[in-house]
């Protein structure tokens, strides 16, 4: 998982409910962000989130930069796979702002078309 940005950590605490205690909350709960239309981070537990995630990395290379990262049409698939597949928001790295699991995988096809 990427470093924690003080907006990330905002946006993370918005997501869970004040009046839950931690313990009680819905356990377990998935992270991801996306950047440069590529996975930028995750923090996965789910089963179905945890089997589209190493399909992703079985499906070709994985730069250790998402600026340079290049995903091929079976990684990107993988990639939707695992955003429909998450118990979580999604968040634009750039932004910080959360995106649907729509418009999510419309940022990883389109992107660099």
């Amino acid at each position: 998982m990427g470093p924690c940005t003080s907006e990330r950590a905002a946006a993370l605490q918005a997501a869970c409910p004040a009046d839950v205690e931690p313990s009680a909350a819905h356990e377990p709960q998935d992270s991801l962000g996306l950047k440069w239309g590529s996975l930028k981070y995750w923090d996965i537990k789910t089963p179905a989130a945890v089997a589209a995630l190493e399909a992703y990395f079985k499906a070709g290379k994985r730069s250790l930069s998402a600026m340079a990262q290049r995903d091929n049409d079976a990684q990107k698939k993988a990639l939707c796979d695992l955003i429909d597949a998450v118990d979580c928001p999604i968040f634009n790295d750039w932004s910080g702002e959360e995106m649907s699991k729509e418009a999510a995988k419309a940022y990883v096809l389109e992107y660099r078309r």
